[in-house]
């Protein structure tokens, strides 16, 4: 049986354990040739006052800020990952993160 990767799905949450499943991620990538795709799911704030049904409007500015900090670090950690001539597609999704990664 041989095994032919071309696409690689890399959860990223920025933890320790994460930097190694990415530098893993990356020599498979580079040993099969396969195209490598970081991606970090930023859940959802449950946070509502209370009598409120809905998330305050601040949630949602912060909401983008979060992404736009988890963007650059996925950037930055896509850089250090040293696959030259391959590009490292990062994405970041709002949602429940285990759902948007079998999505």
């Amino acid at each position: 049986m041989t095994i032919n990767l071309q696409q690689i799905l890399c959860p990223v949450d920025f933890s320790s354990y994460s930097d190694h499943a990415m530098r893993y991620a990356a020599a498979m990538a580079d040993k099969f040739n396969a195209h490598l795709t970081l991606l970090h799911v930023v859940a959802p704030m449950v946070a509502a006052l209370p009598g409120e049904a809905a998330l305050p409007e601040m949630a949602q500015l912060r909401t983008g800020e979060i992404e736009r900090s988890c963007c650059e670090r996925m950037e930055q950690a896509a850089g250090s990952l040293a696959l030259p001539g391959k590009q490292v597609d990062c994405k970041v999704l709002n949602g429940v993160p285990y759902l948007e990664i079998i999505r």
